[in-house]
């Protein structure tokens, strides 16, 4: 957690509006050097200081946040980390990082940005490990407000196929190719279920638009097949 913690001061250290704030530079630097050191005292008289005065500027909140994080090396207090994301929700990733299977903390926020893409993707994804009916209609969810989610749309193609809905599936898989391809799953299973029906100009066409080397050998396989040497 450490590291991580580091990765997320920095990124707000080198904000563009940080830098128009000397006052929040400066305490990003001092919390910065406190973590670098370990000095859990700075983190403490920090911590203090902004929960006093609290401040107004969204990255002091999240300094705040982070800043309990690393003199406690556990998250802070639920209450804590909405008034950071409620300030701010452009840092939403960084609190997925920092709590990667709270469902709670996923499902609260959801609460307050119901159209924020990237708190639907944590809820899903953290559903998924336990409830994959409620994941499969989040990932839906996700597809609807930004369908451009290659990912999403994969996660919804793998739920639909193991829910036996080849059409969902195929149509998922092929805006999954469409969008990124993300782990270079889409078009592979794209063409895959188009295979296994016997539509194999098909499944050639989304295996070639594959970044997969099995994929595209397997649509060299099945042109060959197509179209056999005289």
């Amino acid at each position: 957690m450490g590291t991580f913690v580091l990765l997320v001061f920095l990124g707000l250290l080198l904000s563009g509006a940080l830098w128009r704030a000397i006052q929040v530079n400066q305490a990003g630097i001092d919390v910065l050097h406190a973590l670098s050191h370990q000095n859990s005292g700075e983190l403490q008289r920090f911590v203090n200081r902004w929960s006093e005065d609290p401040p107004q500027d969204c990255r002091l909140v999240w300094l705040s946040a982070m800043a309990m994080v690393g003199k406690q090396g556990v998250l802070p207090s639920h209450e804590v980390l909405h008034n950071a994301i409620r300030c701010q929700p452009e840092y939403l990733a960084a609190l997925e990082g920092l709590a990667p299977y709270d469902v709670r903390l996923a499902e609260e926020v959801v609460r307050m940005y119901p159209r924020n893409s990237s708190a639907l993707m944590w809820l899903a994804q953290v559903k998924e490990r336990f409830d994959r009916a409620q994941a499969a209609e989040l990932y839906e969810i996700v597809t609807r407000v930004d369908a451009t989610n290659g990912l999403a749309w994969c996660r919804l193609g793998a739920q639909r196929q193991n829910e036996g809905d080849l059409s969902g599936a195929l149509k998922a898989f092929q805006e999954c190719c469409q969008h990124g391809d993300p782990g270079s799953n889409g078009c592979w299973r794209a063409g895959g279920i188009l295979e296994k029906q016997g539509r194999l100009e098909e499944a050639i066409f989304w295996y070639n638009q594959s970044r997969f080397a099995e994929a595209l050998k397997r649509a060299r396989e099945l042109q060959s097949q197509l179209s056999p040497s005289p």
